[in-house]
């Protein structure tokens, strides 16, 4: 489930631009302690001041009683005389009354001062408000000038919001006549739609909330064919009411045709949804994929998630600037298209990267150890060296070196700690590995793995750390190492079908997939996939592309292979593949990275507040590169160890 973030930085232009206005010009007298709100049948004892404090509208109503008592009393008496406490009273006509009744209680002006009082009121800021609640709490404080507890209203249903309980909360919103409560949960509804859509009540949507919704920027779809399918349930619920054909077409207008792909607009141009909209609308929807550029039709909608890309070897061959990259990558799969940076004011790393590890914990992307080229020192070489991208400040921070420098590193997540096994310190290969706790910031030493290894593909799955294949400097491999942190022991799992070095490991629903690598002879295509129940490897279908040293990633349920160095062009490629895990499905050609790389690591980035600073323009395309050059003549030997373990 998808919760929102940064609701509160959103600014009310409509309907509360006296909250920066409001203050209160002088203190209130200390006889406004001891009064009482009377509204409806309810009666309420309040501490004056500090109701006058926080509500302008009953900080109006006590200076208008002062200057009135001050003007009765003017020339005889001295000094204004404190009302006596039964004449203490305001009576306030308002409904429903307990809107009135939660602004006070939540203020804390209620009741006698004290720690019975005080602790009556934080719990229930910590209780739920329910929908009806929250709506009558928001009227009030509106109505009654308490802009300060307005930012409770807002938290309160990102506390509360799912499944069962959306769409009550989007009423409540509704009703509550507040632009900046229904911007929050119409976020919330956007960035889980199509689960929501599944609810009995978005059928009792009116048409205007739906179209609303349906024309969100952020709405979290794939494609814009998923709309279909909700479109179609919303007016099947209406079957035999009175219903115009121009309510269908105007669900339909919010078909983001020119964002469809030509399969796609052949797919929507035969949905029966059209025959409902009647021959001339259908018509005029179907003219509609050709509107201009500028239009909402060919707008992308925000995605939720990224590929996030570091680094890399980068280029051809024969490029002058062959070597480690400093670039960032960004995927934005409902663009369809790579932004890539590499400027000093956008996320880049600093100095060159390769064969580096990358890992997302939290909000924050970590880039471990690798090979690294640093202009600025002069130094190149394998490095123990981290640093973590921040998604909420934008910039990268030094994290605690590791033990060990390790170039060719494996590198994962397992239970809210990062892992680096095996790779190269620039003298030897290892088979040391070590686990970083990030809330303390230090690495620390756990079990050795039973194989010297570096370039193998490494993944957290069902509380275990798996490491499949590599390379010890003579021999490629196929085993697979399990490590169980809770007795800190490396055993063999089922070996691979095949040997794979440089090989990319990738987790989709409680499976481990294995895809590409060099076994030795030549860069794979092939794929496997390993289930930890039966301890077993099958065969998947294959890539489109030979080639290992690349970096895997999935979104949206399907994985992607970027990059890499391959035996087809015996150089660096910057083909991009994906696949939805399946033994029927078939891989398919996405976007291409700018420039050709290997060595490069990734990992996907998901939540909307996580991610938007991350899609700013990037970089102008770069030009493209040279052709490469001619394959060599095949060759029988084993590669040596440079060719085989650093492409």
């Amino acid at each position: 489930m998808q919760t929102l973030s940064g609701i509160s930085d959103i600014t009310d232009q409509a309907g509360d631009a006296a909250v920066a206005e409001y203050q209160p010009p002088k203190p209130m007298p200390a006889h406004l302690l001891d009064w009482r709100i009377e509204v409806g049948q309810l009666s309420i004892p309040v501490n004056g001041m500090l109701l006058a404090e926080n509500s302008g509208w009953f900080y109006r109503h006590f200076s208008r009683m002062e200057e009135e008592a001050a003007t009765a009393a003017a020339g005889s008496a001295p000094a204004v005389q404190p009302p006596p406490m039964e004449q203490r009273v305001v009576r306030v006509d308002y409904s429903p009354p307990e809107g009135l009744q939660l602004v006070l209680r939540l203020i804390g002006c209620t009741g006698q001062a004290g720690e019975q009082q005080r602790d009556e009121e934080c719990g229930l800021m910590q209780r739920p408000l329910g929908p009806e609640a929250l709506a009558a709490l928001v009227r009030a404080a509106r109505h009654f000038q308490a802009f300060g507890i307005l930012d409770l209203a807002l938290s309160e249903p990102l506390r509360q919001l799912n499944l069962d309980n959306c769409w009550s909360y989007w009423r409540a919103a509704v009703e509550s006549d507040w632009p900046l409560l229904q911007a929050a949960v119409q976020s919330w509804l956007a960035a889980n739609f199509l689960p929501a859509s599944g609810q009995l009540e978005f059928l009792r949507l009116p048409a205007a909330e739906l179209v609303s919704l349906l024309r969100h920027r952020q709405l979290n779809i794939d494609s814009e064919l998923d709309l279909l399918d909700p479109v179609q349930r919303w007016l099947d619920a209406r079957l035999g009411a009175e219903l115009d054909r121009e309510t269908p077409a105007a669900l339909l207008r919010c078909v983001r045709q020119g964002r469809l792909t030509p399969a796609q607009a052949a797919e929507f141009n035969r949905s029966p949804l059209l025959l409902r909209c009647g021959l001339s609308r259908a018509a005029e929807l179907l003219a509609g994929a050709s509107s201009s550029l500028s239009s909402e039709a060919n707008e992308a909608r925000v995605p939720h998630e990224v590929i996030f890309v570091c680094g890399g070897w980068e280029g051809l061959q024969n490029d002058p600037n062959f070597g480690p990259s400093d670039a960032v990558q960004i995927f934005n799969y409902q663009e369809r298209a790579w932004a890539r940076h590499s400027q000093p004011t956008g996320p880049v790393l600093g100095c060159g990267h390769a064969y580096s590890g990358c890992v997302l914990l939290g909000h924050r992307v970590y880039v471990v150890g690798g090979y690294v080229q640093n202009r600025a020192t002069g130094y190149q070489g394998p490095t123990a060296g981290v640093k973590a991208f921040d998604l909420r400040r934008q910039r990268w921070e030094p994290r605690a070196n590791m033990h060990h420098q390790r170039n060719y590193v494996s590198a994962a997540e397992l239970d809210g700690f990062i892992y680096a096994v095996g790779g190269h310190n620039g003298r030897g290969r290892l088979n040391t590995a070590e686990r970083y706790c990030p809330t303390a910031n230090r690495w620390k030493m756990i079990a050795n793995m039973l194989q010297v290894r570096s370039d193998a593909g490494c993944a957290g799955l069902q509380g275990h750390l798996y490491v499949c294949g590599g390379f010890n400097g003579h021999q490629f491999f196929s085993s697979v190492e399990r490590y169980d942190p809770l007795a800190d022991q490396w055993t063999y799992a089922t070996a691979m079908q095949s040997v794979r070095s440089g090989v990319s490991v990738s987790v989709c629903d409680g499976q481990l997939y294995a895809l590409g690598g060099n076994n030795g002879n030549s860069r794979l295509a092939t794929v496997e996939r390993y289930d930890p129940e039966l301890n077993q490897w099958s065969p998947m279908p294959q890539m489109l592309t030979q080639r290992s040293n690349f970096s895997a990633a999935l979104l949206r349920g399907e994985i992607y292979a970027i990059g890499g160095w391959s035996d087809q062009t015996n150089t660096t490629v910057s083909v991009v593949e994906k696949w939805r895990p399946g033994p029927a499905a078939a891989w398919e050609m996405a976007p291409s990275l700018p420039l050709p790389a290997s060595a490069n690591c990734c990992c996907s980035v998901t939540g909307l507040s996580l991610i938007e600073s991350l899609l700013t323009p990037a970089d102008p395309p770069p030009p493209p590169p040279p052709p490469p050059p001619p394959p060599p003549p095949p060759q029988q030997q084993l590669p040596n160890e440079l060719s085989s373990s650093s492409n």
